[in-house]
Order: C-alpha cells, then structure tokens, then sequence
C-alpha cells in the first residue's frame, strides 16, 4: 500500500480535538435537518494557500467556502436556520445569513470583540457588564 504523503491531494495537517495533529483532509460541510431526517447538504474541500497555488486551483479561506455552501443550498422548509461553531462565528457569516433571509445559531469566544452601544468591549466584559446591571439573573 502506497504511503499518503502530505503533498498528496490536498492532504495536510491539522488538528484533531481527540487526536492531536493528523495528516487528513479538511472538509468544510453542512447538514441537511428537518424532524428525523438529516442528509449531507454541501461539502467543500479545503485547500491551504500553498496548496492551491501547486494544483493550480482558486483558493478560498474556509468562510469563504462555508458562505458557498450557503448560496448554493436549496431551502426545502418555510424557515432556514443555520447553526455553527465558534470558529465561523463573525461578520461575514451572520451577513451572508442575513442576505439570504437565514438565521442563524452560533457559539462565540468569550474573549471575542463585540459592539455595544457603539464601543467596542469583550463579550466576556459585556456579560458581566450586563449582569451587574440586572440584565441576566
């Protein structure tokens, strides 16, 4: 059996919560729910700059291809709800949501930077900001 090296098809390192640093591909994806039915709904395949650049292909930083999943998804529902994790949660994902009439659900780092009466504070700053002045029990 031939040994996968890294300049292989756009296999890379990266890095797995369970498993440390592993050679592997790095999709970005999405996921069709609706009740009890979930069905792979876009799929990206994510190549670093360098990457690219040696196969000859446009690259595209990993927002940019999870803001493509979402212009090319079909809605089937009255109601699209998108739902990520910290890391694409910013500006450019909850914009292309909103011009596309989505929603969306995401978690955020607490020491992320968010506006808040015109000031830039730290959500973690802003939520004990908030809860001082009675704003979360």
């Amino acid at each position: 059996m031939p040994q996968i090296q890294p300049k292989h098809q756009m296999v890379g390192y990266n890095h797995s919560s369970t498993m440390g640093t592993v050679l592997s591909h790095n999709y970005v994806t999405s996921l069709y729910v609706n009740n009890s039915v979930a069905v792979p709904d876009g799929l990206k395949l994510y190549g670093n700059q360098k990457k690219c650049q040696e196969k000859g292909i446009e690259f595209k930083t990993r927002l940019q291809l999870a803001c493509g999943i979402m212009d090319e998804h079909a809605p089937l529902a009255k109601k699209t709800i998108w739902l990520w994790d910290s890391w694409f949660t910013c500006q450019e994902m909850a914009s292309k949501c909103r011009s596309h009439g989505y929603s969306w659900v995401g978690e955020i780092k607490s020491n992320r930077i968010v506006f808040y009466e015109d000031k830039r504070i730290r959500l973690d700053e802003l939520f004990d900001k908030l809860r001082l002045e009675g704003g979360f029990l």
